[in-house]
């Protein structure tokens, strides 16, 4: 049975356990429902045949958890326009308004190039009462530069937008993501927003500002980044700024 098939017979509290095999679909994750595969080398989703995210949590807030898949394919959805252009967001794993808990899953080879792009690997909008944690993945080889928009695209791994909310990002492996600003994990806080970043690898990773973190707090928002490794991030461009880490605080 497809993934999506035993989501959408789930009811809250349920678990779908998802056997081997590569699925071409996309999955829309319902509330308190959680979503484990048998393991990333074995069960693949894959959206290659499909626009849009992979995987989508939307105003999902009872915990539910994402385990034991390869996250692959996703183009990212065209959620709003900035005079004209779109806004293109989410190419893995699209978590808006939720506290989703996504574990030991492979995110890799999700590209976003039209327009705005917005966190290719994982695009988080956190708000009031929100808090998603991503833990223990691998996040490796997406990319979020614009085919349309020269000099931009933001978060090749994970971009994280939180307000009066927080976000735990701790264990995973952030390698090899390309973006024009954070390569690797991009943080923007505002409004008393909390984000904890700990225990991550963030390697290889590529951008013009920021290639392995790009940070931004304001307005009594707080960031930590705590016992992180940092190594071989690095940037073409000749006015590059934050190799490892580029922060500001408002």
């Amino acid at each position: 049975m497809p993934a999506y098939a035993g989501i959408v017979h789930a009811a809250s509290g349920d678990k779908v356990v998802v056997a081997p095999g590569r699925y071409k679909e996309s999955l829309v994750m319902r509330d308190g429902v959680s979503v484990l595969g048998a393991g990333w080398r074995t069960t693949i989703i894959d959206a290659t045949i499909h626009t849009g995210s992979v995987v989508t949590f939307d105003r999902t807030r009872l915990d539910p958890v994402l385990s034991g898949f390869t996250i692959t394919g996703g183009s990212g959805d065209q959620r709003s326009e900035v005079g004209g252009v779109p806004v293109t967001i989410g190419g893995g794993i699209l978590i808006l308004n939720s506290s989703p808990i996504i574990r030991d899953n492979m995110i890799t080879g999700n590209v976003l190039d039209d327009g705005y792009c917005l966190g290719a690997g994982i695009y988080i909008d956190a708000q009031a009462g929100d808090h998603p944690t991503i833990e223990n993945n691998f996040i490796m080889g997406n990319l979020a530069l614009s085919g349309t928009l020269e000099g931009t695209g933001r978060g090749g791994a994970i971009h994280a937008t939180v307000k009066n909310g927080g976000a735990t990002i701790r264990g995973n492996r952030i390698e090899g993501n390309r973006a024009h600003e954070g390569g690797g994990v991009i943080v923007d806080n505002m409004a008393n927003a909390s984000v904890t970043i700990e225990r991550n690898t963030l390697r290889s990773n590529e951008a013009a500002h920021g290639a392995g973190l790009w940070l931004s707090d304001s307005d009594d928002s707080t960031t930590a980044v705590i016992n992180n490794l940092f190594a071989g991030n690095h940037s073409e461009a000749a006015a590059a700024t934050g190799g490892g880490i580029r922060a500001k605080a408002v």
